[in-house]
């Protein structure tokens, strides 16, 4: 059994020959994985135009069609709209593209008249819900069809099998009992599978939250994650609309992707079950990994889910496996290798022939020098496994290559179930202590705020453990749990360590991790710490405290053992026990140091240094030099063209990010701040409006979205619609009183008004005065709903444009239900 380039070089009894159209990539890469499957069955070949090495067979396509035709005991015809539109020769389908249908199908029509209508070695595939009327050539339907397989476990699959091997024009039985894609599993492949599912089961079933004594397995603070479907960071695919169309025309932006159509908010467990090739993404310590972890449960038995007998899970922790010079099969094999040697080599055997999960975890993590090496493997992982779930974990600003064959989701923040169980697991042993808690967050919107991702309750549990209350500010709650941390850990558990790290102050500690946090940000190594350049940075501040370099090892070691800030990764790199620690410990320094103009102009524009600036903004006593800094690299006058005002919307995002600190600013210079965001979206409605683009903001059910408007669009469009729609999200999801009440003025201001009708006359400028103004509003509905919608209701009861009133209304609809409106 095999997938070949050409049937001549067959010796297989059945030889399959798939005729198709290359419709879209989405299409061509189906078909594929269904061809290579089908290549698995016994005895049997399969040959699609895909396996032909280089541009075109060197015979020539025609020849080779017609030589694959002839050769094949069974031709399936992969059916679509556009592929019985090229049989009939449709040229303005596409010009001169679809050549090879349509030769294919005159091949096919000859075998028809040649065997008087009672060949059946043609056969057409349709997926389901396809109109076979439309889709299948009228010739070919009077034969029925077969419904296109989504995997190698589904029904239709097994029909196909059937078809395949009872359609082989030579005299005898049909296909014996014992002729099945699965092979039968061995004992000693039975054992191998349960000894998998224990070591996967043993390595994964504790979790150790940030400031927990000890580890508490993960199914006692188990919830079922939820995953968003819709990524409101990105821009996947626009709604166009023509300013004079009646009903909206769907398009993709260029470089955009379809993504299933799935719920916004779906059980991220069943949508591993329904799609299979996920990337799960998500801000620093969003739960990405505990959801994995949780998966590699399931898939082992752990959890009350049944499994099959030929079920496991594979838990990779991608930056460790990136440093290995083989695929990432072989280090798999090689590490279970080193547990069991009988292990060694049946590992790639026995996932083909079983249903395996392969969790990827960390992508983000892995060094950028082996990134796209990393992202070659997993390609490599795929054809080997074409059946397999796969599942890649990612921090969602990290992700930027958009892998084909693969659904982006992003972990959505804790529900309240899911905040109990999490207290309610870290105060085990005080039931009062966790019900106080859940109280305080409960009943405070700003404390519930920092309880949208594990890691940031994690730290509101030491912090109240320790004082029994909770600030409300970011950088002070990291303050106040790092010196927990550092000052209290041992003493809470009865005793103190006697150590060389011992000989440090707390606050040359915390010196201490300032200084191994910033050198390695500016080094662009990022979160993985090689391990011997680690020990020398350590080693050259212990130094500057009169502590012998020598100790760099192992006051690691203590450091480790003691609290985890900083822990063992691997064998040749460390890590901060969590990215964000390394990003508040990187400003500190920078705040400790007053270098913060240098170092947020030299990364104004990189998003990995978006985090340590607003630590930056939340720690200084006089920020407002550095919201200057913001404002200037922010500012929208005099700009004419898209790709710098997107740009620049970035940095209006990150400026945002920092007014969210709590920054120590004044009444004036935070009334600067917010005036000029305001601003900002002013002189961006006047740039899209220039360019006849008109971005109606709309509330849906898991955020923002945009409806656009044209009478005309340029090609660099959607690359700055994306951070303008990640702006109003950010606005929407972190809402400031003084932002709001200075939009509320500005739309009440008849200045707007007057100066666009001014500058584009009646019509164009009071296109662009709704538009700004929608835009401005609905991002603020949390903040003020009341007032949102009354103004918003003006512009429906006084715009002149239909999808303006339209669009609006429900944006009015939805905070109406979100939200009391009086």
């Amino acid at each position: 059994m095999a997938v070949l380039a050409d049937l001549a070089s067959s010796n297989q009894k059945y030889r399959i020959f798939v005729s198709y159209s290359h419709d879209s990539e989405e299409h061509r890469l189906s078909v594929k994985t269904l061809a290579d499957t089908i290549g698995l069955l016994p005895d049997t070949d399969c040959v699609i135009d895909q396996y032909v090495p280089g541009e075109h067979p060197v015979e020539g396509w025609p020849r080779w069609m017609e030589q694959q035709f002839e050769l094949a005991t069974r031709v399936l015809c992969i059916c679509t709209e556009r592929y019985s539109r090229l049989v009939v020769n449709d040229v303005g389908l596409d010009g001169r593209e679809g050549r090879g249908v349509h030769w294919e199908s005159e091949l096919f029509l000859a075998e028809l008249y040649r065997e008087k209508s009672t060949s059946k070695k043609i056969k057409a595939i349709l997926r389901v819900g396809e109109n076979p009327d439309v889709c299948i050539p009228r010739w070919l339907i009077k034969w029925g069809w077969l419904s296109f397989p989504t995997s190698i476990k589904d029904p239709a699959f097994q029909k196909l099998k059937s078809y395949i091997f009872d359609a082989v024009p030579a005299p005898g039985p049909g296909l014996p009992e014992e002729y099945v894609v699965e092979e039968k599993l061995s004992a000693s492949d039975r054992d191998f599978i349960a000894r998998i599912r224990r070591d996967t089961i043993a390595a994964v079933e504790n979790v150790k939250l940030l400031g927990m004594a000890k580890p508490v397995k993960l199914l006692d603070l188990y919830y079922p994650a939820v995953l968003s479907t819709t990524i409101a960071r990105r821009l996947y695919e626009s709604e166009w609309k023509r300013v004079n169309a009646e009903e909206p025309v769907s398009g993709v932006a260029k470089g955009a992707r379809r993504k299933a159509s799935l719920a916004s908010y779906v059980i991220g467990s069943d949508y591993i079950e329904a799609c299979k090739r996920v990337v799960v993404l998500g801000g620093p310590g969003a739960g990405k990994t505990t959801f994995l972890k949780s998966l590699a449960l399931r898939y082992s038995g752990a959890m009350s889910w049944g499994i099959g007998d030929r079920e496991f899970s594979l838990f990779v922790h991608l930056p460790t496996a990136s440093k290995a010079e083989v695929e990432i099969l072989e280090w798999l094999d090689r590490e279970f290798g080193l547990i069991c040697a009988d292990y060694r080599g049946k590992l790639l055997k026995l996932c083909a022939a079983s249903d395996v999960t392969i969790l990827l975890d960390s992508l983000d993590e892995v060094p950028v020098a082996a990134r796209a090496q990393t992202l070659e493997r997993i390609k490599v992982l795929e054809r080997q496994l074409p059946d397999a779930r796969i599942v890649i974990s990612c921090r969602t600003a990290d992700y930027h290559e958009n892998l084909d064959n693969y659904n982006d989701v992003e972990v959505a923040r804790l529900s309240s179930d899911a905040i109990t169980k999490i207290v309610r697991a870290w105060f085990n042993d005080d039931a009062e202590g966790a019900k106080r808690l859940l109280d305080l967050i409960s009943g405070d919107d700003g404390v519930k705020s920092l309880t949208e991702t594990p890691l940031l309750l994690s730290l509101l549990c030491i912090q109240f453990r320790h004082d029994l209350d909770l600030p409300k500010r970011k950088a002070e709650l990291y303050s106040r749990c790092i010196s927990v941390l550092l000052r209290d850990w041992d003493a809470g558990r009865k005793f103190r360590r006697k150590s060389n790290y011992e000989q440090l102050t707390d606050d040359r500690k915390t010196k201490l991790f300032e200084f191994v946090a910033g050198h390695f940000m500016h080094s662009g190594e990022r979160y993985d710490l090689p391990v011997e350049e680690t020990r020398i940075v350590v080693g050259g501040f212990l130094e500057k405290c009169g502590v012998s370099a020598d100790l760099a090892r192992e006051v690691l070691s203590e450091i480790e053992s003691l609290h985890g800030v900083i822990e063992r990764l691997s064998r040749d790199h460390y890590c901060f026990s969590h990215n964000t620690l390394q990003e508040y410990f990187a400003a500190s320094r920078v705040v400790a140091t007053r270098d913060e103009l240098r170092v947020v102009q030299d990364h104004l524009h990189e998003e990995a240094w978006e985090p340590v600036v607003e630590f930056i903004a939340g720690m200084l006593d006089e920020p407002f030099p550095v919201f200057e800094l913001l404002m200037r690299a922010s500012k929208m006058e005099g700009l004419s063209n898209y790709p710098a005002m997107a740009k620049r919307t970035k940095v209006l995002s990150l400026l945002y990010k920092c007014l969210c600190s709590s920054p120590l600013l004044s009444a004036s210079h935070r009334n600067l701040v917010v005036d000029h965001l305001v601003q900002a979206h002013y002189h961006m409605a006047k740039i899209y409006g220039a360019g006849g683009v008109y971005p109606f903001a709309v509330l849906k059910d898991d955020g923002i979205a945009h409806t656009y408007f044209w009478t005309s669009k340029r090609p660099t469009l959607a690359e700055a619609l994306k951070p303008f729609r990640r702006l109003s999200n950010l606005i929407y999801m972190n809402p400031v009183p003084e932002y709001a009440n200075a939009v509320l003025k500005s739309v009440d201001s008849q200045a707007w008004r007057d100066a666009l009708i001014d500058r584009f006359g009646k019509t164009t400028g009071r296109w662009i005065l709704d538009n700004l103004e929608v835009s401005l509003l609905v991002p603020i509905a949390k903040s003020s709903p009341d007032n949102v919608v009354s103004r918003l209701q003006r512009i429906v009861d006084n715009s002149g444009m239909y999808f303006v009133r339209q669009s609006v209304k429900e944006s009015i609809g939805l905070i109406g239900a979100k939200h009391s409106i009086k």
